[in-house]
């Protein structure tokens, strides 16, 4: 709510996902998975090493209507990635446009903004949390095979990211809604 407002918090950066729905590729003492077509899955922030973000935020007060209510326009733009694994690249900046309701209350603005995502989810490892065989569970890799990709699907660190969650048209699934106390930066 304080920086790239059409994402949810910490998910601007890379991301796994962790999936439920899969089935078994190979033989059934195999412990290779792929994820279910059109499965969801619940998106883990990674992190990152490095950030870079922008806002941009025009605050108009309407005094004809209340005192204490102010509308705001924002454009806010950034990224967050690993330096170990990549680079930064002017690409992979995304910027979100918004609109935000401002009441002044004594312990500072309440502020609603609703920021919109004009991209996709971002692609990711697909994980599964087996459930106990024998005593033991397991994590496995569920990203789906691409030929040329590289990755020992086998270990769960060198997991390829190939995973998109599949992505709904509906312009609403874009609007990303934030409530705060206090100016956003």
């Amino acid at each position: 709510q304080n920086s790239v407002r059409g994402y949810q918090q910490n998910l601007l950066g890379p991301v796994d996902y962790v999936v439920t729905a899969v089935e078994q590729v190979g033989a059934a003492d195999d412990d290779q998975f792929a994820v279910v077509p059109g499965a969801n899955g619940r998106a883990v922030p990674r992190g990152g090493t490095a950030m870079l973000v922008g806002n941009l935020e025009w605050r108009r007060g309407f005094r004809f209507i209340a005192e204490q209510l102010q509308l705001a326009a924002f454009v806010d733009g950034g990224t967050l990635w690993e330096t170990r694994s990549s680079r930064f690249s002017w690409r992979d900046v995304r910027y979100t446009p918004g609109l935000g309701l401002r009441v002044v209350t004594p312990l500072g603005p309440f502020r609603v903004d609703i920021g919109y995502r004009p991209y996709g989810p971002r692609t990711g490892r697909a994980l599964y949390f087996a459930p106990p065989r024998d005593g033991v569970a397991g994590i496995y890799c569920a990203s789906p095979r691409v030929d040329g990709a590289t990755g020992d699907y086998a270990d769960v660190f060198s997991c390829p990211a190939t995973y998109t969650p599949p992505t709904s048209r509906s312009m609403l699934s874009r609007l990303v809604f934030h409530f705060g106390l206090g100016q956003a930066f």
